[in-house]
């Protein structure tokens, strides 16, 4: 099972040594669970978000698939089979 703590702290890490760098960094978004992580980027961009939104989720209740493919969904139990 991914440690989201982690993951958090690295995309700190991330952000800060992109800002560091000169570069603008993205928003970055994790959840342990979300609904859809596009539908979360979409709704930053409808109201209006001037920067670029990275999201991740441990898992999706609704995440779709792209171009007619299905959003396949691992949990820590499927990895142990």
């Amino acid at each position: 099972m991914v440690n989201i703590n982690y993951i958090r702290s690295y995309f700190r890490a991330l952000r800060d040594y992109l800002a560091q760098s000169g570069f603008s960094p993205p928003k970055i978004e994790v959840y342990r669970i979300a609904t859809s992580t596009n539908d979360i980027v979409m709704d930053e961009f409808r109201r209006g978000s001037k920067k670029d939104c990275l999201c991740m989720a441990e898992a999706q209740t609704k995440g779709k698939g792209r171009r007619g493919r299905s959003c396949l969904l691992y949990t820590s139990d499927a990895a142990d089979e």
